[in-house]
């Protein structure tokens, strides 16, 4: 346990200090109040500790009960329960995600309750679809690919100010809580059904879709305004005020979002009785750890990064040099995904799941260069009034047409990677960034800001599909007269 958070802090480190000296140097060059240069400073402690301990609790805690859970179910043999648990467990995971409050709360014109139903239950409904499909056996690209064209379709009938909101909304709801235990969840029900690992994937991916689909729905009876609250990134307080407000709103937030997990637990526990009492006691203290690092982790990320993200895309956007800030909003995309909680515990359980075969450091090379490209994508379009359509349409229909050809593995681990990238680092500061530079042009925020958490998810799916199909081709070449399969293929491919 000791040497694993050893190995944790190193990597957490190392993930957070590029960050850290980056926004420093590009702070002080555009003349940032220092008072959030030094709040941000202490921020980056905050999460290199709030993530080593989130980590390790993750790995004790919510992965072992996914996993049980899942392979319980299949052991039961009964569908419609599978199916029922599915449900109810996206849709009791999401209601709890801090990003859906916040989101939620900056929309006066839609009743705070309804929007979190309608995404709770969007990602509940596609989870339990993407739970039938792993029962029966079909392959992740019809599904992901009737669901995409479904989306597409929706977005055709909703309206046009509502489409950022609702991509914005599944980007939100895979968070760093519900990332791991779905994941888990899916990993339980697979391995216990078969030998093969390539369905382990994809819960998340099509989950998140869900949302997407039920907001732009939503979008027929609703408009979405044009007055969004700035006030979070605006008002001025002192660093005590500011860490202390941080720190208690960040161990509200995370204590709902555990509470359903606990919920669920306790549940399963009475029912099946599966675990032991040091089982227990182990999974308790993971619980525990998890609370604490999360609960670190998004107090700095509140405290040191909301302001700071707004100020870098103010401040910058009405200058002379405003188009740096496209650049500058790449490389943060670049380096900051390595530091998002949800990706770190994905990857580590993609790495287990294939027993090493999927190398860890092609993915995030894959993840960094999606990120950064979405950032830059959502920075032009607000500079230039791209309408977000012109990119969300093409954007969905290159996934779907690589997925055709992209093995069904990487498939489904690329829409899982899309759904975990969009987690609270890109909440808290690359989205504010955005927020800032075209609220200092006197832009719509809601229209033209809103939709970086969805360009987020987006990209990423494209950059790891096009890796798989290189993939394929070098495999292909190497056995051009055998007959292969894919749930075998070595992809360490360096």
């Amino acid at each position: 346990m000791f040497e694993k958070l050893i190995d944790n802090l190193i990597d957490s480190f190392s993930s957070v200090m590029p960050i850290a000296i980056f926004v420093f140097v590009v702070g002080i060059f555009i003349g940032i109040d220092p008072n959030i240069l030094i709040a941000f400073t202490i921020s980056i402690s905050l999460l290199i500790f709030g993530m080593t301990l989130f980590q390790a609790g993750a790995d004790i805690s919510m992965i072992p009960i996914g996993e049980n859970i899942g392979r319980s179910l299949i052991k039961g043999g009964k569908k419609w329960i599978i199916l029922l648990v599915a449900l109810v467990l996206g849709t009791v995971i999401t209601i709890a995600e801090p990003d859906l409050m916040v989101l939620a709360r900056q929309l006066s014109s839609i009743p705070k309750a309804l929007i979190i139903a309608v995404v709770a239950g969007g990602l509940g409904l596609f989870l339990a679809i993407a739970v039938l499909r792993l029962l029966k056996g079909d392959k992740y690209q019809t599904y992901v690919n009737v669901m995409i064209l479904f989306m597409l379709a929706c977005l055709a009938i909703s309206g046009a100010e509502f489409i950022p909101l609702a991509f914005e909304s599944g980007g939100v709801t895979t968070g760093p809580m519900g990332v791991p235990l779905l994941v888990a969840f899916g990993s339980g029900l697979c391995l216990s059904k078969s030998d093969s690992d390539s369905d382990c994937f994809g819960l998340c991916g099509l989950g998140s879709i869900g949302p997407i689909v039920l907001m732009l729905l939503v979008g027929l009876f609703f408009s979405a305004g044009s007055e969004f609250d700035v006030s979070q990134y605006t008002e001025a307080s002192n660093l005590a005020i500011t860490f202390s407000n941080a720190l208690s709103g960040s161990f509200i937030e995370v204590m709902k979002s555990v509470s359903p997990i606990v919920g669920i637990f306790v549940l399963y526990q009475l029912i099946t009785k599966k675990f032991t009492k040091q089982d227990i006691l182990k999974i308790c203290v993971g619980l525990v750890v998890t609370i604490i690092g999360l609960t670190v982790f998004l107090t700095g990320v509140s405290a040191g990064f909301l302001k700071l993200g707004f100020q870098i895309g103010s401040i910058i956007a009405v200058s002379s040099y405003k188009m740096l800030l496209i650049p500058i909003g790449m490389i943060l995309g670049y380096i900051i995904i390595t530091a998002e909680p949800a990706i770190k515990i994905l990857l580590d359980q993609i790495s287990d799941l294939t027993h090493g075969s999927i190398s860890k450091k092609i993915l995030n090379l894959c993840l960094s260069i999606g990120v950064s490209l979405a950032i830059g994508l959502a920075i032009l379009r607000i500079y230039f009034d791209i309408p977000f359509v012109y990119i969300m349409v093409p954007g969905y229909l290159i996934a779907a047409l690589l997925s055709f050809k992209c093995p069904n593995m990487f498939c489904a681990i690329a829409f899982d990677s899309g759904g975990a990238a969009s987690g609270p680092l890109s909440s808290s500061f690359l989205l504010p960034l955005c927020i800032g530079a075209c609220y200092a042009q006197g832009g719509n925020v809601i229209s033209e800001a809103l939709g970086v958490v969805g360009l987020v998810s987006l990209i990423p799916i494209i950059t790891i599909q096009a890796v798989g199909l290189i993939y394929q081709r070098k495999m292909e070449r190497q056995y051009i007269d055998e007959e292969y399969n894919e749930e075998i293929i070595d992809y360490e491919w360096e």
